[in-house]
């Protein structure tokens, strides 16, 4: 069991190197890909990740 905070995040490292960090209290799993928010103050969305391009996820607390 983790326990999760407003500032808990996570780290999502693509199968091409690439990394995106959010907040893992907006993470959303819907119709095969993540999404989430970088902020709780502007509410800047990521751009959906697939989950097939996906190698790692890490969680920060």
């Amino acid at each position: 069991m983790i326990p999760v905070t407003n500032h808990s995040g996570v780290r999502i490292t693509k199968k091409d190197g690439t990394r995106k960090t959010f907040y893992f209290d907006t993470l959303l799993v819907k119709d095969s890909t993540i999404n989430g928010k970088k902020s709780h103050f502007v509410g800047v969305d990521i751009k959906p990740i697939k989950l097939d391009d996906i190698a790692k996820i890490e969680l920060q607390r």
